[in-house]
């Protein structure tokens, strides 16, 4: 595969310690149909065996390329990637979070065909442990209408995007000064606030295009401080939108939700299929 001096989308991924899965990742990145992509890849200093395996996909094919960064810490690594792209759509996928063959030629229609589209995700299945994604089997058409959804007034209750599934235009992501890096988590939902604060709508593409993965390494999913990273900014989101008294209670919702134990939290997740 020969590289691409001006790709029209460059996939961003971070990685640290991503072993077990980063060649089912990256394999469903670059067996995309759409072929004119860039994967860069972060590594937010791993000490595994990542970087050899990263190195060796990137013999292979000639759009992967490698940035060493240490351990800078995953806004830093994302932002050093978004800065290094060449695509004017930004791409992100999480290192154990494979997406389906056609999710970027179809978020790029969408993209192309609605230019006041910023930000697109689609919906996702969900995948446990070690297994792989079961793709439900989908008919695709042209992307209508009838299947582009406005989830901006869903930040209130919850983040309604899967980060692995999004797809956003360079230059507003870029103007909002990308993601933050002084956060310990919830880099994404607190971006996708300051877009809506900046004024643009979050949209979903319904199919199932993107997959989130659960297993109990997720150190994110059972530190007891993201129930305090996410509570600030769900109250800004219904500040900004100006929610009402449902969205105000769903705060303390939330954050009794993310005191369950993950286990009884992840069985809500099982059958596998979601729209987020």
């Amino acid at each position: 595969m020969t590289s691409t001096d001006t790709p029209s989308i460059s996939v961003i991924c971070t990685v640290r310690n991503g072993a077990l899965t980063l060649e089912e990742t990256f394999r469903s990145i670059l067996e995309q149909t759409l072929e004119d992509l860039e994967l860069i890849v972060v590594d937010d200093g791993s000490t595994d065996n990542s970087l050899d395996l990263i190195n060796e996909i990137a013999v292979r094919d000639s759009r992967v390329r490698l940035i060493e960064a240490g351990a800078v810490g995953r806004g830093s690594a994302l932002n050093l990637g978004i800065n290094a792209s060449k695509g004017e759509l930004i791409a992100i996928i999480d290192v154990d979070d494979p997406s389906h063959p056609k999710r970027l030629e179809l978020q790029r229609q969408i993209m192309n065909e609605h230019e006041d589209v910023v930000l697109l995700c689609t919906g996702i299945v969900f995948v446990h442990g070690d297994g792989a994604p079961e793709w439900p089997s989908m008919e695709f058409s042209t992307p209508s209408n009838q299947l582009l959804i406005d989830v901006t007034q869903t930040i209130m209750r919850r983040n309604p995007i899967c980060h692995s599934s999004v797809l956003m235009r360079k230059q507003p992501l870029l103007d909002l000064g990308a993601y933050d890096e002084s956060r310990q988590s919830k880099f994404d939902y607190d971006l996708w606030v300051r877009f809506v604060e900046a004024g643009h709508k979050l949209h979903r593409l319904d199919y199932l295009l993107a997959s989130k993965r659960f297993h109990e390494s997720q150190s994110f999913d059972n530190n007891p401080s993201f129930v305090l990273e996410t509570a600030p900014v769900q109250i800004r989101a219904i500040r900004i939108l100006g929610g009402n008294w449902k969205d105000w209670l769903s705060v303390g919702a939330r954050a009794a939700w993310y005191l369950l134990p993950a286990k009884l939290r992840w069985a809500r997740h099982r059958g596998g299929n979601a729209t987020r």
